[in-house]
């Protein structure tokens, strides 16, 4: 199977050994109904625990301590009577190559097959600000992500989960987005809850423009940029994830752990979780898209960087017109985001459409 989504129409039909219309029958052979599987009835999740009476469990032939490191433990839910879990969204691989960022082994967790103990592939620093948060989700103790909660060895179980992941999301009460950029200042805590306050009106940028608040402006221009050039926002599976969570997908942004006191002065805005900024993603596309498109208007020279932060958080409603489709949108987005398997374009694109049949990427990549 070729790799063609780059490529024009004029060029796969001159590469074609027969009529498209041929080949798209073909293809169409390779089509399943897409439904939900026993994978996400019985959902594999995570909980942070103690080991009981501080005893010490085997990992790789040597003991483990309750004073040496962290604990998790597995626990099935079924998300269609229990939605009260946290669902994780984050980038695999580290923003930057610090100690902290990188360090992994801090967490263990019991084997699937046996007693004994395995240190997570997940960062410690990702598992530490997953476990604060699920702290102040009401009702649930228990969250769920990817990379652990999907056993990685087994290739049958992981192609249907990778089939049936949009309904984690879609299921879950809370789903977060972890950012991993760090609000250094006192003055982006201010900028930040301007922005998503929506004080940055047509009117009031025009206003600063024209006197010593243009560069106010500016600074809140490389703020966006700043947050949008994060990894979260460049993944196709990553769009799936928010996507399928509609309005309900928070965003995680750690600050400087003196701003805590400016941060909470905010209220709501930027949530109470100690060490981070929270807010509804959803309320920052739409902020962030509206602030790009006034600054445009009086700015005309900072377009293209306005068009690009636009390009990567756009919210829809505000582009495009009504009796627009959506899923020409869910496409080009998916098709602008990085992706490990180009054939997983299938899968994401029809869980995102809700469509009842999708094509098989495994097959066509083996028969097309």
């Amino acid at each position: 199977m070729e790799y063609d989504t780059k490529r024009s129409l004029a060029s796969i039909r001159y590469k074609s050994s027969g009529p498209l219309s041929s080949v798209l029958v073909k293809i169409q052979a390779h089509q399943r109904a897409n439904k939900k599987s026993g994978w996400i009835k019985n959902l594999e999740c995570l909980k942070s625990t103690e080991l009981p009476n501080k005893e010490c469990l085997k990992s790789k032939g040597r003991l483990i301590t309750a004073q040496e490191h962290k604990f998790l433990e597995r626990k099935t839910i079924n998300p269609f009577k229990n939605r009260k879990f946290v669902a994780v969204s984050c980038a695999w691989e580290p923003s930057s190559t610090s100690p902290t960022d990188i360090a992994t082994g801090g967490y263990y967790i019991k084997s699937r097959t046996s007693k004994d103990l395995n240190p997570s592939e997940v960062r410690d620093i990702v598992l530490d600000r997953i476990i604060e948060y699920t702290k102040h989700c009401r009702g649930t103790g228990v969250f769920w992500i990817d990379k652990e909660c999907i056993d990685q060895d087994d290739r049958g179980l992981q192609h249907e989960a990778m089939q049936n992941m949009h309904w984690v999301y879609g299921l879950s009460k809370f789903p977060v987005g972890l950012l991993s950029l760090c609000v250094e200042s006192p003055e982006e805590i201010d900028l930040l809850t301007t922005i998503l306050e929506g004080g940055f009106t047509t009117s009031e940028c025009r206003e600063l423009s024209q006197g010593s608040g243009s560069g106010k402006l500016r600074e809140a221009l490389d703020l966006l940029r700043s947050i949008v050039s994060d990894k979260w926002w460049d993944r196709a599976w990553i769009f799936q994830e928010e996507y399928c969570s509609t309005t309900r997908m928070k965003l995680l942004i750690p600050h400087h752990k003196s701003l805590e006191g400016q941060k909470r002065n905010a209220g709501a805005t930027l949530g109470n979780i100690p060490g981070e900024i929270c807010f509804r993603a959803v309320d920052f596309r739409k902020q962030a898209t509206k602030f790009c498109l006034s600054y445009e208007r009086i700015q005309p020279q900072q377009g293209k960087l306005c068009c690009w932060i636009i390009q990567r958080v756009a919210r829809y409603t505000h582009i495009l017109k009504k009796s627009r489709a959506m899923s020409p949108y869910i496409y080009s987005e998916i098709g602008n985001r990085g992706i490990t398997i180009p054939s997983d374009i299938l899968t994401i694109a029809a869980n995102c459409c809700n469509y009842s049949t999708y094509l098989e990427p495994t097959l066509l990549r083996e028969r097309c």
